[in-house]
């Protein structure tokens, strides 16, 4: 059995009494405090005593305690052992008798000022922290109404969601800790100034279990708060998929299983993930890069819902979005779509002309909508929304013909995979 033993440190430097009776406590164990790390104690193991433990403010800088300090502890019968979070010094006795190491109280003042001082800085990074956990476009998708949650946590990822919800109380919580710290170093300051002793034998046992939590967690979600920045405005579940590796084993058709050619040279990908949300999500695209007559675009999103209930509601948020537009956000888009070398038929001062049809087909519901965005017979988008099921689909299409000559290809596919 090893000599050592390492136990999580409970307290903050300001909690001096509560401090000393835990160290007291462990003595009574067989457990004697040796030296303090970050987040652990390190005790010797001997046989129990009762010891007595006194925390005092000096110049501990790698426990580098002056000798003229020590020499006035042993005279009084205490001894040094080390320093606490290198705020203070640790002594401790087994003479009952020994004299209290406080003879002026006052003298403790300003010290803890100082630890006050500390505490209430880690409240205010804590909580500034708590408050500036990017979420994406929580706010302008869910909050606003641009959006439903259930689109929002499969665009940003579910599970990256909860993660970034438990971190973000997590500082909530951590700034909470600092706070009530600070709070208690204050009063503890306004005793000692009003001539009343050092409070002892204070165990704080639900405070104890609390920081026994809250402090080795401390810098890890320090930690993760600053890795999470690097996601900033980045669509985890959009762009954390595995590329599809056989197109044609997927529940939509491609263009060319449609028989629709592009013309001229077109780019295609295809990705896939799971999701809290859905077994499985998938994206396709084949477009090139043109605007106007000759561009092309087919795009498909597919997702197999965990429930009936979830697929409707986002086969409805599907559908709300592609029948309904921000005019002040078209006319900045098309403005610069104008001013670029692809202008093709956008003009920031046409107003989109949106129809919608809602029909059914071989059991599953579909919507068709039509976006003319100029005034052009080749400038209108076809948005098809299909829902069968628990599978919902997404198709967008810019091409010639009308892409509800095909939608019995996408139902049929959907059936397949039931």
């Amino acid at each position: 059995m090893s000599k050592t033993v390492r136990r999580i440190i409970p307290f903050g430097s300001g909690d001096i009494p509560a401090v000393q009776r835990w160290l007291e406590d462990m003595a009574e164990k067989g457990l004697f405090f040796k030296e303090c790390g970050l987040l652990f104690a390190k005790f010797t193991r001997g046989e129990p005593k009762k010891m007595r433990y006194r925390l005092d403010f000096c110049d501990v800088v790698a426990c580098d305690i002056p000798d003229e300090k020590k020499e006035l502890y042993e005279q009084s019968g205490w001894h040094v052992v080390g320093d606490y979070n290198s705020d203070l010094v640790v002594v401790c006795t087994d003479e009952p008798d020994a004299p209290e190491i406080y003879t002026d109280p006052e003298l403790l003042v300003k010290p803890l000022k100082k630890l006050a001082g500390k505490q209430l800085a880690c409240w205010i990074v804590f909580w500034l922290l708590s408050g500036w956990v990017d979420f994406g476009t929580l706010a302008s998708s869910v909050i606003l109404g641009d959006s439903s949650f259930v689109r929002y946590l499969l665009d940003f990822n579910t599970l990256y969601f909860i993660g970034l919800c438990l971190l973000s109380l997590l500082l909530l919580f951590e700034a909470i800790y600092h706070f009530i710290g600070w709070l208690r170093v204050r009063k503890l300051v306004k005793k000692l100034k009003n001539g009343e002793e050092l409070p002892q034998g204070e165990r704080r046992g639900f405070r104890a279990a609390v920081g026994k939590v809250l402090c080795p967690l401390a810098v890890p979600a320090v930690i993760l708060w600053g890795v999470h920045l690097f996601f900033i405005g980045y669509p985890i579940g959009l762009n954390m998929g595995e590329p599809i590796k056989d197109i044609g084993s997927m529940p939509f058709p491609t263009p060319a299983e449609l028989g629709i050619e592009c013309g001229g040279s077109c780019n295609n990908y295809g990705k896939e993930h799971r999701d809290v949300l859905a077994s499985e999500v998938a994206e396709y695209t084949h477009s090139n890069d043109y605007y106007g007559k000759d561009a092309f675009r087919y795009e498909v999103r597919y997702y197999d819902m965990r429930t009936q209930s979830m697929a409707k509601t986002l086969y409805a948020d599907f559908v709300a979005s592609a029948s309904s537009f921000d005019p002040e956000q078209y006319a900045l888009f098309a403005d610069e779509i104008h001013k670029s070398n692809n202008a093709g038929c956008w003009d920031g001062e046409y107003m989109p002309q949106i129809t919608a049809r809602r029909f059914e087909l071989d059991g599953a519901e579909l919507t068709l909508v039509r976006d003319r965005f100029a005034d052009s017979d080749y400038c209108i988008e076809q948005i098809l929304c299909i829902r069968f099921e628990n599978q919902v689909e997404y198709v967008l299409y810019q091409g010639d013909g009308s892409i509800e000559d095909y939608a019995q290809d996408f139902v049929d596919c959907l059936k397949k995979e039931v």
